[in-house]
């Protein structure tokens, strides 16, 4: 009898298990998600984009006029699904040494995202591709 309950109790505790690990993702994911901060400020021949998590800056970035090529839109993502699906959007500024640094991310929709990207190739002076 001992040995039948010892064994309900590892089969409970397997069974847990996925329940315990998407419990855990969805934990870190609240957490960072909401912390997780991309500053960026554009000005006339120059960029400085800083990029946070937890309040830590992680990346730190100030591109001048002379190192940028051109500012680019990128698919990132989607939510939804048929009429009501969203397509979402990075804007990246390209480098002379064929890098890339996020400018701008989750942009929602196509038109939206190029509209924003003219803009700042626009108040930046680089070419949009």
């Amino acid at each position: 009898m001992a040995m039948a309950g010892g064994l309900l109790s590892v089969l409970i505790g397997v069974a847990l298990l996925p329940f315990a690990g998407v419990t855990l993702i969805a934990g870190v994911a609240c957490i960072y998600l909401p912390l997780n901060q991309l500053h960026t400020s554009p000005h006339r021949g120059n960029v400085s984009i800083q990029r946070s998590v937890l309040f830590i800056p992680v990346l730190r970035r100030a591109l001048k006029m002379h190192e940028m090529s051109h500012i680019s839109i990128h698919k990132s993502g989607s939510a939804g699904q048929g009429v009501d699906r969203v397509e979402h959007y990075r804007i990246q500024i390209h480098d002379n040494q064929d890098g890339a640094v996020t400018m701008v991310e989750d942009v929602d929709g196509e038109d939206v995202a190029l509209h924003f990207r003219d803009h700042l190739a626009q108040r930046i002076g680089i070419p949009a591709k």
